[in-house]
């Protein structure tokens, strides 16, 4: 017997809780209007204490959470089901702490909608769309989507929407698949096996998309983007691929599969890229089944992160330092040097790490470098002898007096290397006198000069400490 009963059963009302909101037991809300429905607005929690999800009569109507800091949704145990659900918040994030399902529109404007499986999974039954999802508001976690029609899973994690799909679905109404986004290397995760036309694959996401409900078959689709995707500068046919992980290959424990090139579409900062085929029952044959970008050559993701690498005199030597974030098939490096910054010979080189998903730092010497100014660079090659090339960094060996002074750089950050020691005066002016900048330098024989953000042009550095003065004319 219901001992409290709350209708609003029109659109064009306004229904605002600004605090927590609870069904308690044998309460009864009423949203199902003719064709349409009420709207309730909670600036708190939402809590269904009844005994089923029909204590809510949802049909038609709309929950909106749009409170200014951090909300939920939760029942007594049982899967809550919405007519619509919109999150629109101020501020703060809406966490699913029971099950939940959107008969209609799931409307993402502002806030992300934290999910988990299976005790705070997020349904979408059939028949039912999403609206909005930005990286200001999207699924961090599991989400299911139930039914034959297209679909795009608007999911992501760490402020950033990273959405996969699935289209062509052979099935029944009640099929359903299940879909999460993880920024982690696929090879960490999973494995580094992988098929023959495999080069590499990405080193920084994958997703996980599988069959819950029956077995439909579908064409997966995946996306990218820059910079999360560890970049795609090549989608043709010819090179971009998906890869899905098969842990039921022998011998264990798994190896990446090559499932094609559908038509990929876009550019280097986004785009999407579908299966070759519909995936089958031969496809979805694991617990937990995971899908990347992969590339048959050398483009695309790259298969080694360089996080830094740096040159610089130490004890009659130049000291070389570098870190990698990932590597993958680095067969090796070579450090080469340069007299003029143009053309380059090799100084030595260093085995790679093959294979590494943590960070390794390199430091080695070149102990016969060049006197005056020099550059040097990494070069990285994978095991195919494809190779990649670091920025380029100048090394200046002499007595403080005697050094010119060479300024390079580009628009965000000019190098001066000089004769001056800490505390000489500089100013870096246009060539009309005008002085765009000026100060003291403080280290010995080198200025940096950061976020100038210059047009390009001619300019003037001076340096002068009281005993002499020293400029020069450069153009970038």
């Amino acid at each position: 017997m219901n001992e409290a009963v709350f209708r609003n059963l029109e659109p064009t009302n306004i229904v605002t809780f600004s605090n927590n909101f609870t069904i308690g037991a044998g309460g009864w809300v009423n949203l199902q209007g003719a064709g349409v429905g009420g709207n309730i607005f909670l600036g708190g929690n939402y809590q269904n204490d009844g005994p089923t999800e029909a204590t809510l009569g949802e049909l038609y109507g709309t929950i909106t959470l749009n409170g200014a800091g951090a909300q939920s949704v939760g029942t007594s145990g049982f899967q809550e089901v919405f007519g619509n659900f919109t999150v629109a918040k101020s501020a703060g994030d809406v966490t699913l702490n029971s099950p939940l399902a959107v008969r209609g529109v799931l409307n993402l404007s502002t806030g992300v909608l934290n999910t988990s499986s299976p005790g705070g999974l997020l349904t979408m039954r059939a028949g039912s769309s999403w609206i909005n999802a930005t990286d200001n508001s999207f699924v961090n976690g599991p989400m299911e989507k139930v039914g034959i029609t297209n679909f795009t899973f608007p999911i992501g994690k760490v402020n950033n929407m990273r959405p996969c799909g699935i289209q062509g679905i052979v099935g029944f109404s009640t099929s359903a698949f299940l879909a999460e986004y993880f920024p982690i290397s696929s090879y960490a995760a999973w494995g580094i096996a992988r098929e023959p036309t495999l080069h590499h694959l990405s080193d920084c996401e994958y997703w996980t998309i599988d069959r819950s409900a029956s077995t439909p078959t579908a064409t997966i689709v995946l996306t990218w983007e820059a910079p999360a995707s560890c970049g795609v500068d090549n989608p043709s046919i010819s090179e971009l691929r998906v890869a899905r992980w098969d842990d039921a290959a022998i011998p264990a424990p798994g190896i990446w599969r090559d499932r094609g090139n559908g038509g990929a579409t876009g550019t280097s900062l986004s785009g999407s890229i579908p299966t070759f085929a519909a995936q089958t029952t031969a496809d979805f044959n694991a617990s937990e089944t995971a899908w990347t970008l992969a590339s048959i050559t050398a483009n695309n993701p790259l298969p080694i992160t360089l996080v830094d690498f740096t040159a610089a005199p130490q004890d009659g030597k130049v000291r070389l330092d570098w870190t990698t974030a990932s590597e993958f098939d680095n067969a090796l490096f070579i450090v080469e040097r340069s007299r003029d910054g143009v053309n380059f010979e090799p100084v030595l080189d260093v085995p790679g790490a093959l294979f590494s998903t943590v960070p390794l730092d390199y430091t080695e010497f070149d102990r016969t470098p060049y006197p005056g100014l020099s550059y040097y660079r990494l070069r990285q090659v994978d095991v195919d002898g494809t190779s990649t090339l670091s920025r380029i960094v100048a090394v200046l060996f002499g007595g403080m007096d005697t050094r010119p002074l060479v300024v390079f750089g580009n628009a965000d950050v000019l190098t001066a290397i000089h004769g001056f020691p800490a505390g000489s005066s500089y100013e870096l002016m246009d060539m009309t006198g005008r002085l765009i900048v000026g100060g003291s330098t403080t280290m010995d024989g080198r200025t940096e000069l950061n976020g100038l953000a210059l047009p390009r042009g001619a300019y003037l550095m001076r340096l002068h400490n009281g005993d002499r003065v020293e400029s020069t004319r450069f153009v970038y």
